[in-house]
């Protein structure tokens, strides 16, 4: 099955490239088992310009997006991370899409946002534990210190379960 890279959702895909940008998806499962959106019709985008330029295409200007540090100091961001921790807004996609609108909302002018979320969730996915740490950021309580460590990574990850959030 194949999908416009515009109506592209996150999901495990095979690459179809042309002119070496991602232009279709070839998913190696029927959509319905990825995501119950998959399927359904989207109304038309109110902004496709950065999925213009990522094609390649000529666009009026350059797109102007936000990653979701960029909202940390706004308030209404504050006020959702004072109810949940950094890691449940990372796995809650109510949560997530909440904080990766925020700018969007509040501020003229931005084309597109990066989804919240963090690349730490990948070592909790393996076993680790990461924990974030009032004013100072991530930390690994048992860190991996050398290759006789790697017998605490999990050996079989189960990606619906531990990252299908």
């Amino acid at each position: 099955m194949l999908i416009n890279w515009s109506s592209l959702l996150l999901a495990p895909a095979l690459f179809s490239f042309t002119q070496g940008l991602p232009t279709q998806l070839s998913f190696s499962a029927p959509c319905h088992a990825i995501s119950p959106l998959a399927n359904k019709a989207f109304p038309p985008l109110k902004n496709d310009l950065i999925l213009r330029a990522a094609r390649g295409e000529k666009t009026e200007r350059a797109p102007v997006w936000v990653m979701r540090q960029a909202g940390r100091y706004l308030p209404e961001f504050r006020r959702v991370s004072e109810e949940y921790d950094f890691f449940t807004i990372c796995r809650t996609p109510a949560l997530a899409t909440q904080v990766t609108l925020q700018p969007i909302d509040r501020f003229d002018g931005l084309d597109a946002a990066i989804i919240f979320s963090d690349i730490l969730v990948i070592p909790q996915a393996l076993g680790l534990e990461v924990v974030m740490l009032p004013g100072q950021g991530p930390h690994f309580p048992a860190p991996l210190k050398g290759p006789e460590d790697m017998h605490r990574l999990k050996e079989k990850i189960d990606i619906r379960q531990d990252l299908g959030y």
